[in-house]
């Protein structure tokens, strides 16, 4: 394979690699939010600390 052809398979790899990541960092976020959302339920907590009674 030529020079060009070599770049071009690293340049590949490369941003493959990056959107793999992104991926994998949205899953965990998404997992997080949930997880921050069902424990604000189980507190009974306004999401912004406000104390859900008067």
């Amino acid at each position: 394979m030529s020079d060009i052809a070599w770049l071009f398979v690293a340049f590949a790899v490369v941003w493959v690699a990056i959107g793999g990541y992104l991926v994998t960092i949205g899953s965990r976020q998404r997992r997080l939010e949930a997880r921050l959302r069902d424990l604000d339920a189980r507190s009974g907590s306004d999401p912004h600390g406000r104390s859900a009674s008067p």
